[in-house]
């Protein structure tokens, strides 16, 4: 795969995330699929789909724009900012009808046109800071 088809894919995953679309992954990713993050690792689609799935019930109008996305051989790299507002309960954090944004980027490495793994990096103390969990926001 090219990385412009590589783009392609990362960016048409990332609208069915935003849909909820979650049916959909396995289109997307691997079976071995791996998400790195400095918490801990997502192993495999359904874990991946439970991960969404809360994320969706924090905040059900959230979208993903990618500010930057570049690539070369098997590699995408994307700087984004998700955003929307918080209307359910958030990792113990009741609902604030708080605009939310947080900012990340992805590593994310393609293997037979599908998403292999991915090592992100997400601002998570602004999202708390944001939910007034944590000083220092505003």
């Amino acid at each position: 795969m090219s990385v412009e088809e590589n783009k392609a894919i990362y960016r048409r995953f990332c609208e069915v995330w935003d849909k909820a679309e979650f049916d959909h992954f396995p289109e997307f990713l691997t079976p071995g699929f791996v998400m790195h993050m400095p918490r801990g690792d997502v192993a495999g689609i359904d874990a991946l789909r439970q991960v969404a799935e809360a994320g969706l019930a924090a905040s059900a109008d959230r979208r993903t724009n990618l500010e930057t996305l570049v690539g070369e051989g098997d590699m995408v790299v994307s700087r984004y900012t998700s955003e929307g507002t918080h209307t359910g309960d958030f990792q113990g954090i009741a609902p604030t009808g708080r605009k939310l944004s947080l900012q990340g980027f992805e590593l994310v490495r393609f293997e037979g046109g599908r998403i292999a793994e991915v090592w992100g990096v997400r601002d998570e103390l602004g999202l708390l800071q944001q939910l007034g969990a944590m000083p220092g926001h505003g």
